[in-house]
C-alpha cells in the first residue's frame, strides 16, 4: 500500500512542478469541462515524457528509474519537433 501512495505522490509531483519548469501548476480554465480538458492535457504531456525517459533508458541500457524525470521537459522542449515528428510510411506498391 505505502509503495503504490509514493509512486501517486511521486507523479503527481511529476506534473505539478517538474513537468511546468519549476511553477506550480495553474488550471485557468473556468469551466469543470475545460478544467477537466487541461487536466487529460496534462496527463498526456506526462505520458509522452514518460515514454522518451523509456526510449532512453532502453537505448542506453538503464531501467528507467535511473534518468532524472527532472531534465526531461527541458531536453524534450528542446528536441521536440525529432521526438514527435511523424514516421515516414514505408512506401507502397501501385
Amino acid at each position: 500500500m505505502y509503495a503504490c501512495r509514493w509512486t501517486s505522490e511521486t507523479i503527481y509531483k511529476h506534473i505539478k512542478i517538474e513537468q511546468r519548469g519549476g511553477r506550480t501548476a495553474t488550471l485557468r480554465s473556468n469551466s469543470p469541462a475545460m478544467v477537466e480538458q487541461e487536466l487529460w492535457a496534462m496527463l498526456c504531456v506526462y505520458q509522452a515524457l514518460r515514454e522518451l525517459v523509456c526510449d532512453t533508458a532502453r537505448e542506453r541500457g538503464l531501467p528507467p528509474d535511473h534518468i532524472s524525470f527532472k531534465q526531461v521537459p527541458n531536453g524534450a522542449r528542446r528536441s521536440v519537433g525529432t521526438a514527435f515528428s511523424p514516421r515516414t510510411a514505408p512506401a507502397q506498391n501501385p
